[in-house]
């Protein structure tokens, strides 16, 4: 009996003594410590307003505390939703941040800089129409839209360094005569762009109003009444009285002109300055189809200016036309037709070709010119 007691009280401190051992083992080895985090990117760019998604990771995968806290330097630029390893993130406004992932077993960290960036949509400038003499210079300046974008940068560009140059600052060098764009660029996208038109000549120019173009000074009006009417701005009786005999002047020229029209097949050559055929200015379509105005007495202005041109267009209904939009004249001596376009809109050959700019360019009998991109045709003749 007492052998029995003994082996008994042996064999039950054996099994507590195993127990013992056992049971903190495996409380330890349930208890699976993180030995580090990662996430799914390091850098992020994300569009103004759009929608993002970070995911963290643990190592090892099964460790046992999967607690993850997150972080944002800047709340201003982005904000962050957390549900446990992953954090839904919104940009707000332009700028940069870093989110951060933090274990709380270990206090392992794991961050990715995410940069928000606003697009840029259009570019503007500051001048849609230059004119400049060679040699002379013109600062344009333009902007991005919208003013807050990301990329500020512009770059600028001539469609012809020939007539004007651009430097980087956006600074105009007019070079000779012609017409040349000046192409202001985004940075960020090539594509979006803007464009100023800049006129060359090496004529003087005259400012008709802040929207109207400015054209140069006719030569054939540099000695007319005009100039002493209107370069007075004092109104004493002494100038009213010359206005008033300037204005008796140009309508007695006005009656002797249409009696010499009227009377002109039985006028000698020396009267109406040219011998043999009658030059005429000729509409064939248009306002004025079918009218002749003839060349023979001086030159013709067509334009929507009544004070200047003899071809008068209504100003309300023919826009594209200028105020002087081109002046034809017949040259006796050497029996060649003129043309001299001083339009914002152009003149056209039958062919398609655009007069140079305040240049004079022959013509030949029949050929025919068209105003700006309009319906608005005429032809030079020898009747």
């Amino acid at each position: 009996m007492l052998n029995i007691k003994y082996t008994k009280g042996i064999f039950l401190k054996a099994i507590i003594l195993i127990f013992l051992i056992l049971v903190p083992s495996t409380s330890a080895a349930q208890n699976i410590r993180v030995s580090g985090i990662s996430l799914n990117t390091q850098n992020l760019t994300l569009l103004w307003g759009e929608e993002g998604v970070l995911t963290a990771r643990l190592s090892p995968r099964n460790a046992t505390d999967q607690r993850i806290w997150w972080t944002n330097s800047n709340e201003a630029v982005l904000v962050v939703r957390a549900s446990g390893n992953k954090a839904h993130i919104r940009s707000l406004a332009p700028g940069e941040t870093v989110v951060t992932a933090t274990s709380a077993d270990g206090r392992y960290v794991a961050s990715c800089n995410v940069t928000v960036v606003k697009l840029v949509t259009s570019v503007g400038i500051n001048e849609d129409l230059i004119q400049l003499s060679p040699g002379e210079t013109f600062e344009l300046k333009a902007w991005v839209e919208p003013r807050d974008a990301s990329e500020q940068g512009i770059t600028w560009e001539s469609s012809d360094n020939a007539v004007a140059s651009v430097n980087v600052a956006g600074m105009v060098q007019a070079v000779r005569d012609g017409e040349a764009r000046i192409i202001a660029r985004s940075l960020e996208n090539r594509e979006i762009s803007t464009y100023t038109t800049v006129r060359v000549s090496a004529a003087p120019l005259i400012v008709i109003s802040e929207t109207e173009e400015q054209t140069e000074e006719s030569p054939f009006l540099e000695n007319s009444w005009q100039d002493d009417v209107f370069e007075s701005s004092d109104d004493t009786p002494s100038n009213l009285f010359y206005i008033l005999i300037a204005i008796l002047v140009l309508a007695s020229a006005l009656l002797v002109f249409v009696l010499l029209r009227r009377s002109r097949k039985r006028l000698p050559s020396a009267v109406v300055g040219v011998s043999g055929p009658l030059p005429v200015l000729r509409g064939i379509s248009g306002l004025f189809t079918g009218s002749k105005f003839a060349l023979d007495t001086g030159p013709i202005v067509i334009g929507r200016d009544q004070a200047t041109a003899q071809v008068v267009y209504p100003p309300q209904d023919y826009d594209q036309i200028s105020r002087r939009h081109l002046t034809i004249y017949f040259d006796p001596t050497a029996g060649i037709f003129f043309a001299e376009d001083t339009s914002s809109n152009g003149t056209y050959l039958s062919n398609g070709d655009k007069l140079p700019l305040n240049q004079k360019r022959a013509l030949q009998p029949g050929e025919t010119i068209t105003l700006a991109q309009t319906e608005e045709t005429f032809t030079v003749e020898l009747e």
